[in-house]
């Protein structure tokens, strides 16, 4: 990764596959806003270090 560049990712959808992807960038460094429309996801990836308590249109600004 370049230097400079933004260090934060959106995930929507924290269940098997997006919550794994969403835990290992956390690991690597990243700032992981996620969201999940089941809150025993969005539970476990607070306890991650995933802020995923957003709705999901604010995980990427000007997404519908």
């Amino acid at each position: 990764m370049r230097r400079g560049r933004a260090r934060a990712v959106g995930v929507i959808g924290l269940g098997i596959k997006g919550g794994a992807m969403a835990r290992n960038q956390v690991r690597r460094g990243f700032d992981v806003t996620g969201y999940d429309p089941d809150p025993k996801r969005r539970r476990e990836a607070a306890r991650a270090g995933i802020a995923g308590t957003v709705p999901a249109k604010k995980v990427r600004p000007g997404a519908a």
